[in-house]
């Protein structure tokens, strides 16, 4: 577990102690270092303390700061970019996509039934689009057309389940909607 940093107050206090005793010579590396606290934080309150900094040195470790918090923030997204297409088999039912177990043969019956309930009501909203801007019900390829609109939304959503499965259970229900609106 790494170090916990205290409560501001307790931390001048004893800051205050300790300045006097630090035999370095990078007082802020230091006070970063013992008090656990970011770049800017430890030097406003070595401020506080009545330490005083030449301005161009106040600058500089602030641009610095900027820098170092800018290219995190690329190394970030260069690693999410490159975990995109990570799949890592896991035992006989499971791989392992960007850190996420996914079981490969999971059914429709497992999903939640508010998941079900999400998902029947987007395949609905879609197969009511589809028949006002066609005038016609969804049959093979236009049925197929609208499966791929409704995965596209559950794979936003983070619902999880294999294409077979989803193309099934989304199927048979577009099949009970078209056999509604033909009666």
């Amino acid at each position: 577990m790494g170090k916990k940093t205290l409560a501001k107050q307790k931390r001048l206090s004893k800051a205050r102690h300790w300045i006097p005793t630090y035999n370095g010579t990078k007082i802020l590396k230091g006070y970063k270092k013992k008090f656990s606290v970011d770049t800017p934080t430890a030097l406003r309150e070595l401020q506080e303390l009545g330490m005083e900094f030449d301005p161009d040195y106040i600058v500089a470790v602030e641009s610095g700061e900027k820098h170092r918090l800018l290219q995190l923030q690329q190394r970030k997204q260069e690693k999410i970019n490159n975990d995109a297409t990570v799949i890592k088999k896991v035992g006989k039912n499971h791989i392992k996509v960007n850190g996420k177990l996914l079981q490969t043969n999971k059914k429709w019956s497992q999903l939640k039934q508010k998941q079900r309930d999400w998902i029947y009501e987007n395949v609905r909203l879609e197969h009511q689009k589809f028949v006002d801007q066609n005038d016609r019900l969804p049959r093979k390829h236009s049925k197929k057309e609208l499966i791929a609109i409704v995965e596209a939304k559950v794979d936003e959503r983070g619902i999880w389940l294999p294409s077979y499965e989803l193309e099934n259970g989304i199927g048979k229900y577009i099949d009970r909607l078209n056999r509604k609106a033909d009666c």
